[in-house]
């Protein structure tokens, strides 16, 4: 009966038969044959029919002032309950990189959590090589190509690295202007991936497009960006990051770009995860990612 109900108010609401029919999908014949069973079933008539048009009875004005604000309801109630079913809930197991999350991603996480009550996050912030499988991961993101063939994989940003020093340290030490015054200079050197570090490193001319492989001549070495800031801020020593790691310093002139022309290496990062993890809660969370990443550069 409720069915019809509704169709009986598609009727008054559009005007017609054919109306009726055409909002709900329905041929003509049915819905005049659906109102005639609402009809029979409630003992009374609600439509004085015609050929060109309809007038309701009475009742039938009684009737459809009654529940036409109890289908709207019963729409709004289905419509946040379909919402509800459809809503990002549950536990999500992440890695992050340790230095890049720390101004691009973590600072937003509070209002993810904050759009998505019924979400819980573990975090792993990390600078390895991981197994997403082993270590239970939903999705991961790394600053290098996995190998692995199971993994689903999406490029997300590149950045170059480069060097820097205080203003302090320029007026303590000048500044370097070339690699050779670079060498003379304390500066940091980075372990890769896999811990290890190398007396070698690739530099880019930005300028030239030009490669060129030069000793690093470091004594010390690290695998945190994120500690070259107390570093650099000692005004002893030269510390390697990039721009978005350094944006409130260099805005504020506190830090300066050394030998600005040379990349000291690229760092690309991916966004991993198997391809069967692909819940409503992932995407949720990816696209979280894709409005962090969309942020550098307007900021």
């Amino acid at each position: 009966m409720f069915n019809d109900i509704f169709i009986f108010i598609a009727i008054v609401e559009t005007g017609s038969m054919i109306g009726a029919a055409k909002k709900l999908g329905m041929s003509q014949a049915t819905v005049s044959r659906r109102l005639q069973s609402l009809e029979d079933d409630l003992g009374f008539k609600l439509i004085m029919r015609s050929t060109r048009n309809f007038e309701l009875t009475d009742i039938g004005k009684i009737l459809y002032d009654g529940v036409k604000d109890q289908q709207e309801h019963l729409n709004s109630f289905i419509a946040n309950l379909s919402a509800r079913s459809k809503d990002t809930a549950g536990r999500l197991r992440i890695s992050l990189p340790t230095v890049f999350s720390y101004d691009v991603i973590s600072p937003y996480i509070p209002e993810f959590l904050q759009n998505h009550p019924e979400v819980t996050l573990e975090i792993c912030y990390q600078n390895r090589n991981i197994d997403v499988f082993k270590e239970r991961l939903d999705l991961a993101i790394v600053n290098y190509r996995p190998s692995q063939q199971t993994l689903k994989m999406r490029h997300l940003f590149t950045t170059n690295l480069h060097l820097y020093c205080t203003s302090k340290y320029v007026a303590k030490y000048g500044m370097p202007k070339t690699l050779d015054e670079l060498k003379k200079h304390l500066h940091v050197g980075i372990l890769d991936n896999e811990l290890e570090s190398t007396d070698k490193i690739e530099l880019l001319n930005m300028k030239t497009g030009k490669i060129i492989v030069e000793g690093t001549y470091s004594r010390i070495f690290h695998n945190n960006s994120l500690h070259s800031r107390p570093m650099i801020m000692s005004n002893e020593i030269i510390g390697g990051g990039w721009d978005i790691l350094f944006k409130e310093e260099l805005a504020q002139g506190k830090i300066e770009k050394v030998l600005p022309n040379y990349s000291f290496g690229e760092l690309s990062f991916y966004l991993i995860r198997l391809h069967e993890h692909n819940t409503e809660l992932i995407r949720a969370f990816i696209d979280f990612l894709d409005e962090c990443f969309a942020r550098i550069g307007k900021e």
